[in-house]
């Protein structure tokens, strides 16, 4: 793991091959790979615009959560 997103019920994982979310009110549940990008270095969610932002090489790419 190189990033970690969230403060509710789930977090967001950024790795060296995507990014995973994970509930937390299920913590024998293996994250689930929601995006295949490389090199994930930083990801945050920015709730008033709906948005989850992912950091991945050179790259900043943006997200709705509700289509990962």
């Amino acid at each position: 793991m190189r990033c970690r997103v969230g403060g509710g019920q789930k977090v967001a994982y950024g790795t060296f091959d995507g990014v995973y979310f994970q509930d937390l009110r299920e913590p024998t549940r293996e994250p689930i790979k929601v995006l295949a990008l490389t090199d994930v270095a930083q990801v945050d969610v920015l709730d008033d615009y709906g948005l989850l932002i992912v950091l991945s090489g050179v790259s900043c790419v943006s997200f709705p959560p509700t289509s990962v």
